[in-house]
């Protein structure tokens, strides 16, 4: 195979690298998604929900995000993306066929990653408003989901005739269509949709938004290897987006257990410090009056003598007793003692 370029070399650039933030989006994006993912099912679990039609779109879709995200992640590691593309082919040029091999594969799996989600969303708006309208309008954007997607997917395949064409220029009889429109335009659709669902959250709307803009604005083969981060970086942003958004009206369960619990434990720690401050309290309000209630009773002895200091004793354990219950049992019988 040839290791002919795709595009002329551009001029030189100075040695710049900017992969390490294509990886920190990836690495950001694969925690999000499966996090998200799993609280969905936990909250399924303790709302003692069943599983529906969406949540058999989610788990697809959240395979196809995390192997999204970890071919920008080998994109980095070992295609050379992140540096311009003459540093690349001065120090390794099979890496920019690498680069479009993997170009490649997230095209395919960007296309379904977007689409399984966003089908999940429809799932939902059938099952909480059962409505005609509901119902026609959803099952109108689904097929225009499915056939975008399956166009996109055409495309994807037959961009190139032979495929290697598209990093092998020097094959005889090979040709592309427009690539850089393809990838431009494959996001628009998105952009539509997400208009026609305005129930959906506004970023979701901004991320489709940003990720067309940032195709038009930039080649994506022209200096590939260095563009691929930012483009990259939308490719993985939107589909995570979709699937956040898909798994956020099913947490009301596990909010709704957090909240309560949280609420229940901050008034039993309240209740519990109320009660040790009222012990306490009532402690020093206790040894105040047996202090004085010790004065008068050892004035009583100086007075009546061990008799009548006898009867003060017993006289003083009832007063305790009928004020503070059981801790006044103990004095009664430190006062009988001392009697």
């Amino acid at each position: 195979m040839s290791n002919s370029t795709l595009m002329p070399v551009p001029a030189a650039y100075p040695v710049e690298y900017n992969g390490s933030t294509l990886i920190g989006v990836s690495i950001a994006f694969t925690v999000l998604e499966v996090v998200f993912v799993l609280l969905r099912f936990i909250a399924r679990r303790i709302g003692d929900i069943k599983l529906a039609a969406e949540d058999a779109l989610v788990i697809p879709a959240l395979a196809l995000c995390i192997a999204i995200n970890a071919v920008a992640i080998a994109m980095v590691q070992y295609a050379g993306v992140g540096y311009h593309l003459v540093t690349v082919y001065e120090n390794d040029p099979t890496k920019v066929i690498l680069w479009a091999k993997f170009l490649i594969a997230e095209s395919f799996l960007y296309v379904v990653a977007v689409v399984l989600p966003k089908l999940a969303i429809l799932c939902i708006y059938l099952r909480v408003f059962p409505t005609k309208p509901v119902f026609v309008v959803s099952y109108l954007l689904g097929a225009i989901m499915l056939a975008s997607s399956i166009t996109n997917l055409f495309f994807a395949g037959l961009g190139c005739i032979p495929m290697d064409y598209f990093w092998d220029k020097t094959i005889p009889g090979g040709h592309c269509v427009n690539i850089h429109a393809l990838y431009t335009w494959a996001s628009f659709p998105n952009i539509i949709t997400d208009l026609a669902m305005l129930i959906l959250p506004l970023p979701l709307i901004v991320t489709s938004i940003l990720r067309f803009q940032s195709f038009t604005a930039i080649d994506p083969l022209q200096d590939g290897t260095w563009a691929s981060v930012p483009l990259m970086t939308w490719t993985i942003v939107e589909p995570g987006a979709y699937l956040i958004a898909a798994c956020l009206p099913t947490l009301r369960p596990l909010i709704v257990k957090v909240w309560t619990s949280g609420r229940r434990q901050v008034a039993f720690s309240k209740a519990a410090e109320e009660t040790a401050a009222s012990k306490h309290g009532e402690k020093r309000g206790s040894s105040s009056v047996l202090a004085g209630l010790g004065n008068n009773h050892d004035a009583g002895r100086g007075r009546g003598g061990g008799g009548g200091g006898g009867g003060g004793g017993g006289g003083v354990a009832v007063s305790l007793q009928s004020h503070f219950g059981r801790d006044a049992e103990y004095f009664e019988l430190v006062e009988k003692g001392g009697g």
